[in-house]
């Protein structure tokens, strides 16, 4: 059966490939050859070749129960998933990352386990790793990673996940870095970072290199290369309030925005305004989308509310720059456990 009456399925294909990713799911249910092209490959190949891809921004939060939503921007809607596989349904401490058009959810700590102290239960931190995929709507079991780890750094990197440093169920820090290949399901170990004690890992990548920001600490490691290995450099802005928009970092506050340029080692200069209750939330999420700063979910620390908002800086290219609501997270709230943007 044909896909559109009068027309090749390859140019049927290309129709599909141009229509927003959000509508896919009810596309889906038109007839089972939809179906079978909504979640073939083909599909993700053709919205590539069309320049039709899309950037989603992939959101967890703790209630209820490790939920994942994808929000389109374009159409201010948020899309809920499959459930997720019951070994990652109570984790906490994992990473993020969108690679190969997929979502990644990497180790982590069981939370249900983690009722008593650090030393009481054996096997806490897992190694495992799964993906989702988007096209398909299934979750998959991938390779796992080298050694089980938490609170680590975790970004995707030249088509790859770069993983370095965090904790043990022991609560001994981790130096060792691996990196992630989609293509074969396989991971290679990667020379460590010095051991720099803080109270975990963050990974971002900052003029195409690698930045491990040490959580807390004025510091990060540079991965310069195989010759020169990785570097400790200083900063002078919170790991916890940075995100890279373009190829730029800013951070946020409550008083301003502001843009550090020369790989967040020069000067800053302001971009915005600060977001009002940015520092009375705390486990909200801080994300860059179509060159646009968001914050969402958290916990309000005063009245303890769990939050499912969602808040933009628009009109920074005009020049009047201000905070604008957009459509809050529909299954979800609370302190974010993950998030990472999706190309599709």
């Amino acid at each position: 059966m044909c896909l559109i009456e009068g027309l090749p399925d390859d140019l049927a294909l290309q129709c599909l490939a141009r229509v927003p990713f959000s509508l896919y799911p009810s596309l889906s249910l038109v007839s089972p050859s939809w179906r079978d092209a909504i979640r073939s490959p083909d599909l993700v190949k053709a919205r590539i070749s069309a320049n039709s891809t899309q950037d989603l921004l992939c959101v967890s939060a703790s209630e209820p129960g490790n939920n994942w939503q994808l929000y389109d921007p374009a159409r201010n809607i948020w899309m809920t998933l499959p459930p997720p596989p019951p070994a990652i349904v109570q984790l906490e401490s994992f990473g993020t990352a969108c690679v190969d058009g997929r979502l990644f959810v990497l180790g982590g700590i069981h939370r249900a386990m983690a009722l008593g102290t650090w030393h009481s239960v054996t096997n806490l931190v897992t190694d495992e790793v799964w993906s989702y995929d988007p096209a398909a709507r299934r979750w998959d079991q991938c390779a796992s990673m080298l050694s089980p780890r938490c609170m680590f750094a975790c970004c995707g990197w030249e088509g790859k996940i770069l993983v370095a440093g965090g904790y043990t169920t022991e609560r001994e820090m981790i130096t060792n870095v691996e990196v992630y290949d989609p293509e074969h399901d396989a991971w290679v170990p990667m020379p460590s970072i010095e051991p720099v004690l803080c109270q975990g890992h963050k990974g971002l990548v900052l003029g195409g290199k690698v930045h491990v920001l040490h959580m807390e600490l004025p510091t990060a490691q540079v991965w310069e290369g195989e010759e020169r290995g990785w570097e400790i450099v200083d900063h002078h802005w919170s790991p916890l309030h940075s995100v890279v928009v373009g190829d730029e970092l800013y951070t946020v506050s409550c008083r301003q925005v502001e843009a550090w340029g020369e790989r967040g080692r020069g000067p800053p200069r302001r971009v915005g305004p600060g977001h009002r209750m940015f520092h009375q939330r705390f486990g909200g999420g801080l994300a860059s989308l179509g060159g646009k700063v968001y914050v969402f979910g958290g916990t309000l620390q005063y009245k303890r509310r769990q939050l499912y908002d969602m808040h933009c800086l628009d009109e920074v290219e005009a020049g009047k720059p201000k905070w604008c609501c957009r459509a809050g997270m529909t299954r979800g709230k609370g302190n974010v456990l993950g998030f990472a943007v999706l190309r599709i």
